[in-house]
């Protein structure tokens, strides 16, 4: 869900939709997905904790990951390429 909201975000951005806000946004949600969502192979979990404390699945999704991909690389289309560098392991 993280990353699928995180492309509409970016999306909105890319589109002029209230350009500030959806910035914001988008950069809330790359730092959800590399920090909460993105397991130690570098893949990406299906459902994170209510609480934001990290996955509360870990499973390795590719769903999950393809939508990770996507936003990380719409968020770059914004002008910033610096947030596609996010999606690049640690």
């Amino acid at each position: 869900m993280q990353a699928r909201q995180t492309y509409v975000f970016a999306t909105a951005e890319r589109q002029g939709w209230k350009i500030e806000d959806a910035r914001e946004l988008t950069e809330f949600g790359l730092d959800i997905l590399n920090k909460q969502c993105r397991r130690p192979d570098e893949l990406y979990g299906r459902a994170i904790k209510t609480d934001g404390s990290g996955l509360e699945d870990d499973t390795a999704d590719l769903y999950a990951t393809a939508f990770a991909l996507l936003a990380f690389s719409t968020a770059a289309l914004t002008g910033d390429e610096t947030d596609a560098l996010h999606a690049l392991p640690t």
